[in-house]
């Protein structure tokens, strides 16, 4: 069909046999029942391909209510299109489906069915979960072959109660779902997972809509909202300017900024965690803004200084990471304040292609001017865990930070730290065949202009088949209030092990304080002789 307007009582399109083909190009379609729809009675029925290109397709109220159905393995390829249905924009129980640049819409409002197979399998053709687009198969027996779909910078739209997208796989090695988002994917509705046999890459969900960018979903969860990943994540997170960033005005005072426009984004109370049984892996997150060469949008004469991104209580949970994640920038200006939580999370870099292999490299920026907005502060790390990295944790000052139920694997240094001030806490964590448990540069530093007193506490934790070769597994290079009583310090309970030939300090050493300089160990005062 080629410019075509068709209005038909029964199924519109229907090809019917091996390899059959239909090709939609430009028209519209109108009918009661299918628009288009293929036949699972036979395989002799398989391999059909329906290609649909710029069309319009309807299927009405008093019918079947679905306008696209495919039940055999077979490819669906749709693009340009806008579907308007009753019960199914699309429903794709087998076969290969490419949904390219399609507004999808639903217009059932009635939810009697809503619930209608929560304890039953479906039936046959579109006696399936309602939704705009259903994939897979709820029938033992019948429809035994896999799907696969892919959406394209496509919208789904239900104007009732029913999901946008409902997914059942079926169970068997190799037959069940595999859902792809690419592009810019939309929708109104749920997205609901009917059983483990359903894989998703690339899908973020907040408040029903489906993201497949890390940063815009968290744009959209800021101020109290959770993302959910449903699936893999390729992309990591960037942010740039957007005309929703705060003008503060030419800055007076700020290095390198004088008489530039300062903006200023906040993320604040959000919630990024894998909404599957396992961790959902992302590449990396890249949280990080600065100075940029680009015209200010406000006045042409000025560079633009996109200086603050201000992070409050953001929590990372049950999340796999392969890649480098960055918080911050050494361009002066960046915040990051009260709290940034990882838990559950899991950091592999065995494969990653970061040159340094930091797992997350929390960084701040030069300078003292604004006191406490240069550090991070409240940082947390709760049941991690960290392989074959370089330094698992890499932060620049730091405010306030707890390392608790982590393990450590092949690594070189567990924490490290420029400036530490407030409290820092590192328990119950086991290290096991790294170099150092815990560096850091400077203790009680004058980085922060109201709190330059630090309390420390290393307690609980486990370090077996430790490489370093001076020993030093817990040391900072500067203390800068020990002789003045600024920094305390709790060192109890730990199990010292170390590698044939290394002789651990069996404590945390201070090389050098402000003042006579000296060197100081505070010992263990009930270290472990066995591990518990």
């Amino acid at each position: 069909l080629d410019t075509v307007n068709y209005t038909v009582q029964g199924t519109g399109l229907y090809p019917n046999g091996d390899a059959a083909s239909v090709n939609v190009i430009n028209s519209e379609i109108i009918s009661s029942g299918y628009c288009v729809a293929t036949n699972a009675a036979k395989a002799d029925n398989y391999n059909v391909v329906i290609n649909l290109e710029k069309s319009l397709f309807t299927a009405l109220e008093d019918g079947a209510g679905t306008a696209i159905i495919v039940n055999v393995p077979g490819k669906l390829n749709m693009k340009e299109c806008t579907v308007q249905s009753y019960f199914h924009s699309v429903i794709v129980r087998g076969g290969t489906a490419v949904i390219e640049d399609c507004t999808l819409t639903n217009t059932v409002k009635d939810d009697s069915l809503l619930n209608y197979f929560d304890n039953k399998n479906w039936g046959s053709g579109n006696t399936v979960n309602l939704a705009v687009l259903t994939l897979g198969n709820k029938l033992p027996g019948s429809y035994q072959y896999p799907t696969d779909c892919t959406l394209k910078n496509t919208s789904l739209v239900s104007e009732g109660v029913y999901p946008a997208i409902y997914a059942y796989g079926n169970t068997d090695e190799g037959l069940g779902v595999t859902l792809t988002f690419e592009g810019e994917v939309t929708a109104v509705g749920e997205l609901i997972k009917g059983n483990d046999a359903v894989e998703i890459k690339n899908g973020a969900v907040v408040n029903d809509k489906i993201y497949t960018d890390i940063t815009d979903a968290v744009i959209a969860a800021n101020n109290g909202g959770t993302v959910l990943l449903f699936g893999d994540m390729d992309s990591a997170a960037e942010f740039h300017y957007t005309d929703a960033w705060t003008n503060e005005g030419p800055s007076t005072s700020n290095p390198n900024t004088y008489g530039k426009n300062t903006y200023s984004y906040v993320i604040k109370d959000v919630t990024i965690e894998s909404a599957l049984d396992r961790k959902v892996v992302l590449n990396g997150l890249n949280f990080v803004t600065g100075k940029v060469s680009e015209q200010d949008p406000n006045d042409a004469s000025l560079d633009a200084y996109y200086a603050k991104l201000t992070f409050s209580n953001v929590t990372f949970r049950n999340i796999k990471f392969t890649e480098q994640v960055i918080l911050g920038s050494t361009t002066t200006g960046t915040t990051l304040t009260d709290g940034i939580v990882f838990e559950g999370c899991e950091f592999d870099l065995s494969n990653s292609t970061a040159q340094y292999k930091d797992a997350v490299n929390i960084k701040a920026p030069s300078g003292k001017q604004d006191g406490d907005i240069y550090f991070s502060q409240n940082i947390r790390f709760t049941s991690c865990s960290f392989i074959n990295s370089r330094r698992c944790v890499n932060m620049a000052k730091s405010k306030g930070m707890t390392i608790e139920q982590c393990t450590f694997t092949d690594c070189s240094i567990g924490i490290n730290v420029t400036d530490v001030v407030g409290t820092f806490v590192l328990k119950d964590n086991i290290f096991t065949n790294c170099e150092r448990v815990v560096s850091i540069n400077t203790v009680s530093n004058n980085y922060a202009a109201n709190d330059i007193t630090a309390s420390i506490t290393v307690t609980g934790n486990i370090m077996t088949g430790m490489t370093g070769s001076n020993g030093y597994f817990c040391l900072t290079t500067y203390d800068n209030g020990k002789a003045s009583g600024k920094s305390t310090y709790t060192i109890s309970d730990n199990y010292w092990g170390a590698a044939e030939g290394v002789t651990p300090v069996k404590g945390f050493r201070i090389k050098s304080t402000y003042g006579p300089s000296k060197a100081e160990t505070i010992l263990d005062t009930n270290p472990r002789t066995v591990i518990e």
